[in-house]
């Protein structure tokens, strides 16, 4: 044993404290100004006490971790939200937590560019949920009961594994060249999932809500999807729509909606989608769409086709063993 090992007969501590090895700033009450990077924790349940804002960021490269507690807002605290980030600040980190009872928003981040959201709960927020900027990362968050947007982020942004269940506006909306997988989006009063151009909605879950199931605009992949019963509190409300150009709108299961799948624009392939038990399987209002391999049923139109676009053959209720001459068809088939 070395001899500085030892002192006065004692050994020597060697293990440094936690704010020795990562050093952490404790945010006892509400509200909390952060002017400086760093690292920022609680520990307990915080309660608005006042009609302010929880906790405002005001630096770049902040760490803060809820350790699984709530930041909870006050009744009456007009427009307040529980953590506003003022002006343009890069790479914040929230995390482990609730956020709920806000008045404005859960997290208002709009100017907040490069950030990352990590297991979060935020419900019951008057504006809507999370709104952060581009270049951010949401994962295993869950919005509920907001009155606006339930998820609102910029461009080039990655949401995955995120939940918005009864948000009034729209439950998940993207800003372009942004990827939506595997979230769910439940009961929302307007659409589910709204994306800008140049975005991809892969393998998500969009139920009963009231608009539309996802929308796309112009140049997106939506893939994988499973979409049932939305678009019933609109005329065209649809399981899904793409309003705009160059879309892929593939294997995706689309059952029980107002419109099964909806595309009003142009140059958009859609293909390998089932549509069963819709007012309409499948709808085109525009042009020069190619549509192929699809299948639809149950439905009082199952395919509401262009003159404009390239349609597969529809083939009527094949049965039995059958064999088509064209692998392009579209097929109908029985309830």
């Amino acid at each position: 044993m070395p001899p500085e090992a030892m002192r006065d007969g004692k050994p020597v501590r060697y293990m440094k404290s936690l704010n020795q090895v990562e050093p952490r700033h404790l945010i006892s009450e509400l509200p909390h100004m952060i002017l400086e990077s760093g690292a920022y924790y609680i520990d307990k349940r915080l309660i608005a006490t006042g009609t302010t804002d929880g906790i405002i960021i005001a630096a770049d490269d902040v760490d803060i971790d809820l350790k699984n507690m709530s930041i909870m807002g006050r009744p009456g605290s007009t427009n307040s939200s529980g953590i506003v980030v003022a002006g343009d600040v890069r790479n914040v980190s929230i995390h482990d937590g609730t956020i709920g009872g806000w008045n404005g928003w859960g997290i208002d981040g709009i100017n907040m560019a490069g950030c990352k959201l990590r297991r979060l709960e935020v419900k019951g927020c008057g504006k809507g949920g999370v709104r952060v900027g581009g270049d951010s990362e949401l994962a295993l968050c869950r919005v509920a009961d907001c009155q606006g947007v339930g998820i609102e982020v910029g461009a080039d942004c990655f949401v995955r594994d995120c939940r918005s269940v009864r948000n009034r506006i729209v439950g998940i909306m993207v800003g372009g060249s942004s990827s939506v997988r595997e979230c769910s989006v439940h009961s929302t009063q307007g659409e589910g999932i709204k994306c800008a151009g140049s975005a991809v909605v892969k393998e998500c879950v969009a139920i009963d809500n009231h608009i539309n199931g996802i929308a796309v605009d112009t140049g997106c992949c939506v893939i994988g999807n499973n979409c049932i019963g939305n678009g019933h509190g609109e005329t065209n409300g649809a399981g899904i729509v793409a309003i705009g150009r160059g879309n892929r709108i593939e294997n995706n299961n689309v059952v029980g909606n107002n419109i099964g799948v909806r595309v009003s624009g142009s140059g958009n392939r859609i293909q390998n989608n089932h549509m069963l038990d819709s007012n309409i399987g499948f709808k085109d209002e525009g042009n020069h769409n190619l549509v192929v391999r699809n299948s639809a049923g149950g439905a009082g139109i199952p395919f509401e086709t262009s003159a404009d676009s390239s349609n597969g053959d529809i083939v009527l209720q094949p049965s039995g063993n059958f064999v088509v001459s064209n692998s392009w068809a579209n097929f109908v088939i029985g309830n």
